[in-house]
């Protein structure tokens, strides 16, 4: 089963640096594409879930790489302001998605009274 809030960083991050999801989740490891990846880490391990184990299945990576990438976002102000402005998006998206799921779940509620 896919995590949808996952799936929504993956294409927030692939649509910011104008790149495929599979450029960020794919078998192939071009360097180009390391810092995007090393973000998605980042903003799936603070925003969605903390578990490196679970970020390396979702993303097809080692945890080796995950842990690396963690650490590279660290102290680095040129990623630090990409992901804050990633994040941004990110909250605004996620405040629709929630809107989205708390709208779907009134209308069963009425449906079944």
């Amino acid at each position: 089963m896919r995590n949808t809030k996952m799936d929504l960083i993956v294409r927030l991050v692939a649509d910011y640096f104008d790149i495929s999801e599979n450029d960020l989740t794919g078998e192939r490891r071009f360097r180009e594409f390391s810092i995007p990846r090393q973000i998605t880490m980042h903003l799936i391990y603070y925003h969605v879930i903390p578990s490196k184990s679970s970020i390396s299945r979702y993303l097809g990576i080692d945890r080796a790489s995950i842990y690396h990438g963690l650490n590279v976002v660290k102290d680095n102000p040129e990623i630090e302001s990409h992901i804050k402005r990633i994040e941004l998006i990110l909250n605004k998206e996620f405040k629709l998605h929630l809107a989205s799921k708390v709208k779907l779940i009134k209308k069963q509620y009425v449906l079944i009274r």
